[in-house]
């Protein structure tokens, strides 16, 4: 059985969207509003149609459905079979699943395992395995804190294999009806069961000499992505800098094509990343 050390962060309370407390008193007023109203269903519904007569509604879609919990029926529908795109709205839900099923002291665990024997010099002859949990924030200063974990117990060389473990989760990268054409957008990261800097990576593009390719960096500086630079700065340009990443083969190259500026600020755009588990894998390494 391998070893291991765990670091735990987080919990269901800070991490679910319950910061959003401007939004959940809005939310909640208009319950209590709702919960004083059910006594009498014609009232409810006189009382939502009138709101929903506002001009505020003019130009946007609505669609409200209002269970009563007690006697278990529907008590007010209003385009009900409209189909709509989940909003913000959704973390009020995904956030009362969580404290439900989980649990508010509920936290992430992220296991450093190894197998092996660690030597008196500190070599850990065997492997180390990142056994993922989950964590949706975990960054690369929470890196570091593992670094500790391995330094305080004697290990500082590994000779084996760094691997990691995504057991806790299924292959599923994307929930469903996420569309594919929503890669690279930051909105859109791939899910893993090892996740880091919310699986995204921020590339940023500046001027160069003119008549050149523009400089590019990437932060976290990392071997993880290539680079093809087709792009040109110029004095004049005249078609747009587009910052991408190779979405359609499902690479980890990044594209840049179009022209910069040659008085231009530098250039900077976050995009999700294919493979986070080996993206976290790297950094660590």
């Amino acid at each position: 059985m391998p070893k291991s050390f765990s670091y735990f962060r987080g919990n269901c309370t800070t991490h679910t969207g319950f910061s959003m407390n401007k939004n959940i008193k809005i939310l909640v007023v208009l319950i209590v509003v709702l919960a004083n109203s059910i006594f009498g269903q014609n009232k409810l519904s006189n009382e939502l149609n009138d709101l929903l007569k506002d001009p505020y509604f003019l130009n946007c879609q609505a669609a409200i459905t209002v269970y009563d919990l007690n006697s278990r029926n529907t008590v007010y529908n209003y385009n009900e079979k409209l189909l709509l795109m989940p909003a913000s709205n959704m973390k009020i839900l995904t956030s009362i699943a969580a404290l439900r099923f989980l649990g508010a002291n509920a936290v992430f665990e992220t296991k450093v395992l190894y197998n092996g024997e660690i030597q008196n010099d500190g070599t850990l002859k065997g492997d180390l395995i990142i056994k993922g949990g989950g964590d949706p924030e975990f960054s690369v200063s929470d890196l570091d804190k593992i670094i500790i974990i391995l330094r305080n117990n004697k290990i500082n060389k590994i000779d084996g294999n760094i691997i990691a473990d995504i057991s806790f989760k299924d292959s599923l990268f994307w929930g469903e009806g996420w569309m594919w054409d929503d890669d690279t957008s930051p909105d859109a990261p791939y899910l893993s069961a090892l996740n880091i800097n919310r699986n995204l990576v921020e590339v940023s593009v500046a001027p160069g000499a003119l008549n050149e390719i523009p400089k590019v960096s990437i932060t976290p500086s990392t071997s993880f992505f290539t680079v093809s630079n087709h792009a040109v700065t110029l004095s004049n340009p005249v078609k747009k800098l587009v910052i991408s990443r190779d979405f359609i083969n499902r690479t980890n190259e990044i594209l840049i094509k179009g022209q910069i500026s040659s008085t231009s600020n530098r250039i900077t755009s976050e995009m999700n990343v294919w493979n986070p588990e080996l993206y976290f894998l790297t950094l660590f390494t």
